[in-house]
């Protein structure tokens, strides 16, 4: 009896339809909750000569377990594979996910990822989420000069060209600390990614850019924290006036095929919400979305130990900026927040 034998190519990944390979990808490249790019947070370190005179120092502590943790269970190696398998697992992987910066960044960390993944993996990014949590503070001279807030060491950005200084009020005072050359740099390297010849890319995609706010942070609205204590915080409009801004002159020139869609996400007490809705409209946010639904609450009560939890209605909103057409007044000074560098 004869026997024939039949010579078969060994099934790779490459020898697989494109279609086939492009499941495989999502399957493991695809994760469902955002990928944690950078988190971190300010500390308060006390060297031992500044003890002595009540100083602290201020430095931002990065958590590499949030982003090693978040791309547990990837196959990560796959974008380093060869030529072929890379370039199509790269286009998926930062296509489908979304990238998150988490925590009390002063934006730069956004910049030096998006220059060291370079333009070819940019130009596939579809949605990122920043956390935009109040900026630091700095003191603002009668001339309009910027300088640390005492008893600190934080970087200081002086005024942004996009903001014109306010007409009317005082000129000396607290300001929003906004490093709004790196905002900048982000919208232009999004907008507007080249590769290595320095040839520019088309690439018509749109990037849902979501801007994550603290809880109970309206932007624009002071919000009392302690009314005891007369504490309150404040994010102001400087923030997403120049990120507005920034955004609509990278992303509007005739050469850009990145359409940016700005979202300001948060959730607030649904009672403070509702107060706060007509003021919110009037500094020109629109409302997408304002769903109210009921979770346990975290509340302050007298001391460190009588916090309670309680059921409460909650709004999850979704905020758009309208469009900036010029340059617009940057917000007035204010008194040296808590702590001095909030």
């Amino acid at each position: 009896m004869e026997t024939h034998t039949i010579n078969r190519q060994p099934l790779t990944l490459q020898s697989l339809p494109r279609e086939l390979r492009d499941i495989i990808y999502e399957y493991v490249l695809v994760a469902h909750h955002p990928l944690v790019v950078w988190a971190g947070k300010l500390d308060i370190v006390h060297p031992i000569e500044r003890i002595a005179f009540g100083q602290f120092w201020l430095a931002r502590k990065v958590d590499h377990d949030a982003t090693r943790t978040s791309v547990r269970g990837l196959a990560i190696p796959i974008l380093y594979s060869n030529k072929m398998i890379s370039k199509e697992a790269t286009s998926i992987f930062y296509s489908s996910n979304t990238f998150a910066f988490y925590g009390e960044h002063n934006w730069d960390p956004i910049v030096i990822w998006l220059q060291k993944i370079g333009a070819c993996k940019r130009r596939h990014i579809c949605k990122l989420l920043i956390h935009a949590r109040r900026p630091t503070s700095s003191h603002q001279a009668p001339d309009g000069t910027r300088t640390r807030i005492p008893m600190t060491v934080m970087d200081v950005y002086q005024r942004s060209s996009l903001l014109d200084r306010p007409r009317d009020g005082q000129d000396t005072g607290c300001v929003d600390n906004i490093n709004h050359e790196a905002i900048t740099s982000i919208f232009s390297l999004l907008s507007n990614p080249q590769n290595s010849s320095g040839e520019l890319i088309t690439n018509p995609r749109t990037l849902v850019f979501t801007l994550q706010l603290d809880v109970n942070h309206l932007p624009g609205i002071w919000r009392i924290v302690d009314e005891v204590g007369a504490q309150a915080e404040w994010l102001g409009m400087d923030l997403p006036n120049i990120i507005e801004m920034a955004r609509r002159a990278w992303s509007h020139l005739p050469d850009r095929k990145c359409d940016i869609n700005l979202i300001w996400r948060g959730e607030s007490r649904s009672a403070y919400f509702h107060e706060h809705q007509a003021t919110l409209l009037e500094k020109g946010w629109k409302i997408i979305t304002a769903r109210e639904v009921r979770r346990p609450v975290e509340h302050s009560g007298w001391g460190w130990f009588n916090n309670y939890v309680t059921p409460s209605d909650v709004i999850e909103y979704a905020l758009h900026r309208e469009d900036i057409r010029s340059i617009t007044q940057a917000e007035e000074v204010y008194a040296l927040p808590f702590f001095g560098y909030y």
